[in-house]
């Protein structure tokens, strides 16, 4: 990754801010800590991915410094985190945290596959779920699914020789995807209404919502999220806002932000500045 910067930028990349999950043990911090050095990059400081994203919307321009409740939910690829955190005087706060496996992308992956491996079953009567290469044709195409449905209305999903050498083709549209789905976007739903209750406020107490992760390409989440919040609440999301950040750029892009404005001080300093209040 120190390669691939130093060669875009033309010049030596020799330290830098990183992300880290809110429920990073020290231990883990330190083993990072460690790799990084080692591969002859200095830390300048570990922030939470959550800070980092809020940090990204905060430093844009028309973005106006107030006390507000901001909802940072990460989608990722295998694993969701969601946190509150408060905005009070330009100092964030997380207030309440929630980790999930039961929900995330490789979930409505899963959807797809299971889809389409039914009406494989309906024709050939072979499981193509049950063969190792057959299994990684089909996730392949069910990510590449997931994503077009994503941007449009309707995919198609079409794998050469998907199982006993036998070619298969069909589609699926968004509205019959989001049916089949809707237990894992219900999931997405619950675990933020527990986060915010876990930091004891209601939906109505919430300014802003920030969809990170690449699963918030999706446009049903931020659909579902725009019903249970009350609309004064500012909904970030690709689906919802023109002018969003790019959800899968969002903590890499809050990371630099924090590089480029602490890169001056000492490091002493920094320490001394991100000890919890």
């Amino acid at each position: 990754m120190g390669s691939s910067a130093s060669d875009f930028l033309g010049k030596t990349v020799n330290s830098a801010v990183i992300t880290i999950p809110t429920n990073f043990s020290d231990r883990q911090k330190e083993a990072l800590v460690k790799a990084t050095k080692d591969a002859g990059i200095e830390v300048l400081q570990l922030i939470h991915e959550p800070i980092a994203a809020l940090l990204a919307y905060d430093a844009r321009p028309e973005s106006s410094i107030s006390d507000k409740t901001v909802v940072v939910a990460d989608f990722g690829g295998t694993r969701s985190d969601v946190s509150v955190v408060a905005s009070r005087g330009g100092m964030y706060t997380i207030l309440a945290t929630a980790h999930d496996y039961e929900y995330a992308g490789c979930h409505l992956d899963q959807v797809i596959m299971d889809h389409f491996a039914k009406e494989f079953i309906k024709w050939n009567t072979t499981d193509p779920r049950k063969e190792v290469r057959s299994l990684a044709k089909l996730k392949l195409e069910a990510e590449a699914c997931k994503k077009a449905l994503s941007i449009g209305t309707n995919a198609s999903f079409s794998v050469e020789s998907l199982a006993e050498g036998i070619d298969f083709a069909s589609t699926i549209n968004r509205l019959r995807y989001e049916t089949i789905a809707r237990k894992v976007f219900d999931g997405f739903t619950r675990l933020v209404e527990g986060v915010i209750k876990k930091a004891d406020l209601d939906v109505l107490d919430v300014d802003e919502v920030i969809l990170s992760g690449g699963t918030s390409h999706t446009p049903k989440i931020a659909s579902n999220f725009r019903s249970i919040f009350p609309a004064t609440t500012t909904i970030f999301a690709p689906s919802t806002t023109p002018t969003a950040i790019n959800p899968s750029e969002l903590q890499a892009r809050g990371a630099a932000l924090q590089a480029n404005l602490i890169q001056e001080y000492e490091s002493e300093d920094i320490e001394q500045s991100t000890h919890p209040a």
